[in-house]
C-alpha cells in the first residue's frame, strides 16, 4: 500500500484505539500492538522513507503512552496520536482536555521524544436539536447543538495554543443515521441531511482565525 500510494499519502495511522477492548479484544498491556507497530513501521519506511507513522489513537489516557515506551516502541512512530473526550456539560472539562496533551508531552520528553508533535485525531461531543428525544452518549446527558458549537470553539481555541499540538480532528463531520442509537449519532457538524449546525460555523471561524495567525 505504501509503495502504491507513495507521493500521494504521507501519513499512516496504525490501528485505532489499540488500548481499548472494542478494537483490540485481548488486552496485554500493548505488547502485541507494539510488536505490530514496529513491524509495520519498518515496512512502511522501507517502501516510503519520507512517510510519517502515527500510533493508533489512544483512548485510555496517559497510561497507554507509558506502555508505548515501556514496550520499546519509541523509535517506531513519528507523531504521537491521542483521542480526548470530555463532556462540555461538566465543570472543568476544558481544563481536563488541555491537561492531557501537556502530560503526554512530559512523558514524551522524559523518553527523549521532545521533538515529536502530538495529533488529536478524535475529539468531539453530540449536538442534539432541542426537543429531540435521543439516548444519552457514554459521558451522560447530550449537549444541545448550541452547546456543541461552544464546545468546539473552546477546544480549538485552547488546544491550538499548545505549541506541541500540530493537528486536531473533530469527530465527526456528519451526523449518523441511527448507527449508534444514542447521542454519538449527533457528533457531526452537519446533520444527516447535510444542513449545517451551529458547530459548522464555529469550525469555520476557528479555521479562519488559525489561518490568520500563521
Amino acid at each position: 500500500m505504501a509503495s502504491h500510494y507513495k507521493g500521494k499519502i504521507e501519513y499512516w495511522e496504525i490501528w485505532n484505539e489499540p488500548d481499548s477492548r472494542t478494537y483490540w479484544s485481548q488486552q496485554d498491556g500493548l505488547k502485541g500492538y507494539c510488536q505490530l507497530l514496529k513491524e509495520v513501521y519498518i515496512a512502511l519506511k522501507k517502501a516510503d522513507p519520507e512517510c510519517k507513522v502515527l500510533n493508533g489513537g489512544f483512548a485510555m489516557g496517559a497510561a497507554s503512552i507509558n506502555l508505548l515506551y515501556d514496550n520499546g516502541a519509541k523509535d517506531y512512530f513519528d507523531i504521537l496520536n491521542i483521542h480526548i473526550f470530555q463532556s462540555p456539560l461538566n465543570p472543568g472539562s476544558i481544563k481536563a482536555v488541555t491537561a492531557y496533551p501537556k502530560l503526554a508531552y512530559k512523558i514524551m520528553a522524559r523518553n527523549g521524544d521532545s521533538h515529536k508533535k502530538i495529533w488529536v485525531t478524535e475529539i468531539g461531543c453530540p449536538g442534539v436539536k432541542k426537543g429531540r428525544r435521543v439516548a444519552n452518549w457514554w459521558m451522560g446527558k447530550n449537549p444541545t447543538e448550541k452547546q456543541q458549537a461552544g464546545w468546539l470553539k473552546s477546544i480549538y481555541t485552547e488546544l491550538l495554543k499548545d505549541k506541541n499540538i500540530e493537528k486536531v480532528f473533530w469527530a465527526f463531520f456528519r451526523d449518523c443515521d441511527g448507527h449508534f442509537k444514542n447521542g454519538v449519532d449527533y457528533f457531526g457538524m452537519v446533520r444527516w441531511d447535510f444542513s449545517k449546525k451551529p458547530s459548522f460555523k464555529s469550525y469555520q471561524e476557528c479555521s479562519q482565525d488559525w489561518e490568520g495567525s500563521r
